[in-house]
């Protein structure tokens, strides 16, 4: 389920009167950010997996040497991390 519908679906004490108005108002109006947010969301994620295909591939063009060394595995370790984060 996604993060809109849990908040949709949270238990509560059944409230009455406008304590019940406002935590179904409530409850709607988070619900509704969360979609916004799933949309954010999707798009850095999007941006991520671009940007990690991207330093790829400068990483797999630039040529190897001792000063390049430290650079390059610090590439390496960002991507590690990336993937982790779930890139592709």
């Amino acid at each position: 389920m996604d993060l809109h519908g849990e908040i949709m679906n949270i238990r509560c004490v059944p409230l009455t009167g406008a304590y019940g108005i406002g935590h179904r108002d409530a409850r709607h109006a988070a619900a509704e950010l969360a979609i916004a947010l799933d949309a954010k969301y999707a798009a850095l994620m999007e941006s991520h997996r671009g940007l990690l295909a991207a330093l790829k591939e400068v990483v797999d063009a630039v040529d190897y040497d001792h000063y390049r060394g430290e650079i390059m595995s610090n590439a390496a370790e960002a991507i590690r991390k990336a993937e982790a984060l779930g890139g592709e």
